[in-house]
């Protein structure tokens, strides 16, 4: 007997994912930029990621640790980036989760050059983590911690982390196509850095695989993390280069629109080509990367208009959504997420509350507009799954997101009323805030495509 669909459900197609994850590579390989793939967007979902891995993502990054875990639990074996500045707290599994971290305070630098030199000198290898709370991987289907039922296509077992603890960083040599595990280690330079080469030493005498790797980030005026006086980050990375023996100063890097809302131009990348300038000059060697902020920067690759020199991104949520804040991209699939949501009620009701009005469910005074009467159907899904109601894209034409409750949404389908029955399946396009949230919730069921469509 076939076993009954149940709604909501988040189908997610693996196939139209890895066609996206080829053509940006290949598009940034071209330009002589290696990606790191974020996908803390999507929770870290080990199918999604094990593809970044497949088609050559230079690192795959996440900004939690729990994620991070998650990856190297799942027998992921790509070098992984931290993405926020870490807490004090948790530089241990920092340690030994991350390969490479982005920085900005000097007081986190120096403790976790302390965390380095203890577990780095302890027995030769990494000790498993205590976040390794992990699920059965050799089952078809797991349950990961956030309660969220995957039954993947893809075999994702494994033995987690590598026999020495720490992956070798030591790649030199050709940029990525895309198609493969990219073997550059980053800036074409004419002096070889003490970064790279496999067993090469720094100055220290601490081989290049006993040293965790960090990217000192530059505020260039969207006011969220990293160094704003040029000077001091010029400073620290001199300090990180001769003093703290256990970092790796890999590069300098930036963020950009995701607080201040700051466009990514090819000014702002001059501007930070000519600070690594001047941090290059102050350590005597070329960084392995400049990293040119994050996917609000993706339009200069496609436009031809990226400043050379910049060689790494961290591309989130282009990859899976396959667009990104007006760069509109026909060579990507933008349907790789499908939420499907179930019909409940189908009424015509009057389209402004009768009563007096006060605040909703969630504490805020809403504003309606009176359309008489009109037809309404209620999907089973609210806003505990998805957060803001505006943030669904029906992707039948004539179907309007009215509003939101945490377990209800409604819809306004006068135009398509013929259509809409009770029992219907509806489908919607997400944002990144959608994604985030679906991919958390323990009440929506994530289905994998299979490999054919």
């Amino acid at each position: 007997m076939c076993k009954k669909e149940t709604y909501p459900v988040l189908e997610i197609s693996l196939t139209r994912l890895e066609h996206n994850l080829r053509e940006l590579l290949k598009r940034c390989s071209a330009t002589r930029i290696q990606v790191a793939g974020v996908v803390k967007g999507f929770t870290a979902l080990p199918e999604m990621v094990k593809l970044y891995e497949t088609c050559g993502c230079r690192y795959i990054a996440s900004s939690r640790i729990e994620q991070l875990a998650r990856i190297r639990n799942a027998g992921i074996k790509t070098p992984l980036m931290l993405l926020r500045v870490p807490m004090l707290s948790e530089l241990e599994e920092v340690i030994r989760l991350a390969d490479i971290s982005l920085q900005s305070e000097r007081e986190v630098l120096r403790a976790l050059n302390e965390t380095a030199e203890r577990i780095f000198t302890g027995n030769g290898t990494l000790p498993g983590s205590c976040l390794d709370e992990d699920s059965d991987h050799h089952t078809e289907t797991r349950q990961f911690p956030s309660g969220i039922q995957s039954d993947g296509t893809s075999d994702l077992s494994g033995s987690g982390r590598q026999s020495s603890g720490t992956p070798d960083l030591s790649r030199t040599g050709g940029q990525s196509s895309g198609t493969s595990h990219p073997s550059g280690a980053g800036r074409q330079s004419d002096k070889t850095s003490h970064l790279s080469g496999s067993g090469r030493q720094s100055s220290s005498g601490i081989p290049a695989a006993r040293r965790h790797q960090v990217i000192l980030m530059a505020d260039l005026g969207d006011l969220r993390e990293g160094f704003w006086d040029r000077q001091e980050l010029i400073d620290t990375a001199l300090w990180v280069e001769r003093e703290l023996p256990y970092l790796a100063l890999a590069g300098i890097g930036t963020n950009l629109t995701c607080y201040g809302s700051v466009k990514a131009t090819p000014e702002k990348m001059q501007e930070l080509l000519s600070l690594a300038g001047e941090v290059e000059a102050a350590i005597g060697r070329k960084l392995e990367y400049v990293c040119g902020g994050a996917s609000s920067s993706l339009h200069m690759v496609l436009e031809s208009t990226m400043p050379a020199g910049i060689n790494l991104l961290r591309l989130g949520e282009s990859i899976p959504l396959g667009h990104f804040l007006g760069c509109e991209m026909d060579f990507m699939y933008r349907n790789v997420l499908t939420l499907k949501a179930e019909i409940i009620e189908v009424k015509d009701k009057p389209s402004f509350p009768i009563g007096e009005l006060t605040a909703d469910a969630f504490g805020r005074v809403q504003t309606y507009t009176d359309r008489g009467i009109r037809r309404r159907a209620l999907a089973a899904i609210g806003r505990a799954d998805y957060g803001d109601p505006s943030d669904l894209k029906p992707r039948m034409k004539g179907i309007e997101v009215v509003g939101a409750s945490s377990d209800h949404t409604i819809l306004d389908v006068e135009t398509v009323k013929d259509q809409i029955h009770v029992g219907n399946i509806l489908e919607f396009d997400l944002t990144y805030a959608s994604m985030v949230y679906l991919t958390n919730t323990e009440s929506v069921r994530i289905r994998f495509a299979g490999e054919h469509e």
